[in-house]
């Protein structure tokens, strides 16, 4: 995205693959995943230039939605979806019961799974 910011394009090859070898464990897959998450904060800041829409055209909504939707504002979002799904019961009862059902099910899950790696 660098290269981007100073004026290169990215060009499509379809016979380019990268490989990458598998974690080991889950210590190891969140410490990679946290590297990640680390570094796409840091392309937020070191990248802001690539936000200007009338010199990057269609990359700024590409690294808009890439970066600074799934890394600063999505996971911060989450705990809002669930209380905005809790007061939507009031809208739709059936409907939006089943869906925070759903989705406290799932964070149970998360949660669960991530306390039982830490044993």
């Amino acid at each position: 995205m660098k290269l981007v910011e100073e004026g290169y394009r990215i060009v499509y090859e379809p016979d380019a693959y990268a490989e990458e070898e598998p974690s080991l464990n889950m210590e190891s897959e969140f410490k990679r995943r946290a590297r990640i998450a680390a570094g796409g904060f840091q392309a937020i800041v070191w990248l802001k230039k690539l936000l200007n829409p009338f010199k990057f055209g269609v990359v700024t909504f590409e690294y808009f939605s890439h970066r600074v939707l799934r890394w600063a504002i999505v996971p911060f979002l989450l705990p809002v979806v669930l209380l905005f799904n809790a007061v939507l019961i009031y809208k739709n009862p059936l409907f939006y019961t089943y869906i925070l059902i759903i989705q406290i099910l799932f964070y149970t899950c998360s949660l669960t799974g991530y306390l039982l790696e830490q044993k």
